[in-house]
């Protein structure tokens, strides 16, 4: 998904997630944003959102990503890769 895309689910209020996969499970973080905390999350990391990972300047990369619910509720979810 690209930044814009992403940008526009946080703008309309969806909740985020924020996904940083670890080596070993004790490593691996998640964290749940909902409300005005969410769209807070997202500007806090939105200038390290891109739509290829393999193209980190810097040895990590953050991807945006929808799940949607069985209701269809979307979550934007971010997912970073190193």
């Amino acid at each position: 998904m690209k930044r814009k895309q992403a940008a526009a689910f946080a703008a309309s209020g969806c909740p985020l997630l924020v996904y940083w996969p670890g080596v070993l499970p004790d490593k691996t973080r998640v964290e749940w944003f909902d409300g005005t905390d969410a769209l807070s999350a997202w500007k806090a990391h939105r200038s390290s959102v891109t739509s290829d990972p393999s193209h980190a300047a810097r040895g990590s990369a953050l991807t945006a990503g929808l799940w949607e619910s069985t209701e269809e509720e979307p979550l934007l979810v971010l997912t970073w890769h190193h």
